[in-house]
């Protein structure tokens, strides 16, 4: 199969959602389709890797809310990102040979010609309407993240944020700030402690340099 080919016909089969106003954006081996407003973005998103065929793998659903990644992209000058994704795990149909290996290939499938492309549209439209579409809705403000997080278990708690380059306490800790301000110190100085041990450890250190720079990013935003 054909990248460019393989490309073109996903933004043709993919066409109900350019229909509702998402745009079609390919970076490398991920496909985003993407909705933006003032104040907030969403996509559907997925990637692939080639073997002749195409690896489909880390269907995904996004949201951003721009007051937290703006003031993200204010400490590590990267370009925004999402705050909190909804993973696809739905039922893969047997018209694709789904990937044995699970430790490192979860959900993932292989797409061998482009006639099934349509196939896999289908799969992310029932994706669409019956899990994204409420992933969307229901978390309208970032209180109802903070809500949901202390619902979830102490090991899962971080599951539904976006974490790209150690970014996930940066990101719980604007939330928590937002919602209230006391909340969002006292989350940077449990983090701090819990990793003070660590700090010798380059990533670790990179971390704690962060929040502390975020820390005065949100002092001066709120």
């Amino acid at each position: 199969m054909d990248r460019d080919l393989f490309i073109k016909q996903v933004k043709k089969d993919f066409q109900w959602l350019i229909n509702l106003g998402y745009e079609f954006v390919h970076i490398e081996t991920s496909i985003y389709f993407e909705k933006k407003s003032q104040d907030e973005a969403y996509a559907i998103s997925f990637s692939w890797a080639e073997y002749n065929r195409f690896l489909i793998q880390n269907i995904t659903a996004f949201k951003r809310f721009n007051k937290i990644e703006k003031c993200l992209n204010s400490v590590n000058n990267n370009a925004l990102d999402y705050t909190i994704r909804e993973l696809w795990n739905g039922e893969i149909p047997s018209d694709f040979e789904v990937v044995k290996n699970e430790n490192h290939f979860i959900n993932s499938f292989f797409i061998e010609d482009y006639s099934q492309i349509k196939l896999f549209s289908q799969m992310i439209e029932d994706f669409f309407i019956n899990e994204v579409k409420s992933f969307f809705s229901k978390y309208q403000d970032l209180k109802n993240i903070i809500d949901e997080m202390n619902l979830l278990p102490s090991e899962t708690k971080a599951s539904m944020i976006v974490n790209t380059n150690n970014s996930t306490f940066m990101r719980i800790m604007a939330i928590k700030y937002f919602v209230n301000p006391q909340d969002g110190i006292e989350f940077y100085d449990e983090t701090v402690k819990e990793l003070a041990p660590l700090k010798n450890q380059r990533t670790f250190s990179l971390i704690l340099d962060n929040l502390a720079k975020l820390k005065n990013e949100l002092s001066q935003s709120v």
